[in-house]
């Protein structure tokens, strides 16, 4: 779905705007749900440049390409109008795949085609009879036909021949080949994937 409309922010009910460089606007607020290109949006509302919707908060639940967002998520679209990426007000099952959803603001990516880009599991998924690891720093990543593009393994695991580590990330081709690997430091996986991400957690 493409969106190339321009918005004049005259003929919007928004408060608190803010405006690029250029006079275009960059930034308003609306109390109440308001329909721009097809969309109810409401709070804060971001445009591009260019006038195009940038990111905002669905006012009413709604489905697109048979993904369920619920009101009040935040979603994300690239200058032309395609769903980039999505904060789930709530947990969401996706193309079977948990998405994180709440105040910790966990994006999960689109591909242009719908199909799932990345998402980053609160719990250990398996995809492929591969053990995922869950975090809100490593996602599991997505070719746009759904095949698996990486992620970090949950557990020790033989693939193909070879042996890997718990926490290392695993690169595949689409036809499931392993085409790379690498392990983060201890001190790394400590600090990013579970003191700051619990800091996270609590903050929000």
């Amino acid at each position: 779905m493409s969106l190339l409309l321009a918005v004049n922010p005259a003929n919007l009910p928004l408060s608190r705007v803010k405006y690029n460089n250029n006079g275009s606007i960059c930034r308003g607020y609306s109390k109440e749900p308001i329909e721009i290109n097809g969309y109810s949006c409401v709070r804060y509302i971001w445009f591009y440049p260019e006038g195009t919707l940038d990111n905002f908060e669905v006012a009413d639940s709604t489905i697109i390409n048979n993904i369920p967002i619920p009101a009040r998520s935040k979603k994300f679209l690239t200058p032309d109008g395609v769903l980039d990426c999505v904060w789930f007000s709530r947990d969401v099952l996706v193309q079977g795949y948990f998405c994180p959803g709440g105040n910790c603001k966990e994006a999960t990516g689109f591909h242009p085609n719908g199909q799932l880009r990345y998402v980053f599991p609160r719990e250990p998924v398996e995809i492929n009879g591969i053990l995922c690891y869950p975090s809100g720093m490593t996602g599991v990543y997505f070719y746009p036909e759904g095949n698996l593009k990486s992620c970090y393994v949950y557990q020790d695991v033989d693939i193909q021949g070879k042996h890997y580590k718990k926490a290392t990330q695993l690169q595949f081709s689409q036809l499931g080949e392993i085409i790379g690997s690498q392990r983060p430091s201890f001190f790394y996986r400590l600090f990013w994937w579970h003191i700051m991400y619990g800091l996270v957690k609590i903050i929000f």
